[in-house]
């Protein structure tokens, strides 16, 4: 009989642990559900102000002259 209520108390105390372990899980994904659309936009937001840097650097008289000497240097031939 001992043996039965023995088994019995540490199946209930197994399933009061998966219950309160599934609460907290649970409790836990809700705190964090809109986290990954906010790492998203700050990410967007980061890439759209690189992006109009870029541009800005880009369209100076000095960075477009090195590229072209680059990129007519690179397409040069030794018999020229």
């Amino acid at each position: 009989m001992f043996k039965k209520a023995n088994e019995f108390m540490i199946k209930g105390m197994v399933t009061a642990h998966s219950l309160s372990y599934a609460l907290r899980n649970r409790a836990v994904n809700d705190a964090e559900r809109g986290l990954a659309t906010v790492e998203y936009a700050v990410v967007t937001v980061a890439a759209a102000g690189l992006a109009g840097l870029l541009i800005v650097i880009l369209k100076s008289d000095e960075v477009r002259n090195a590229l072209m000497e680059v990129i007519t240097s690179a397409f040069k031939t030794d018999g020229e």
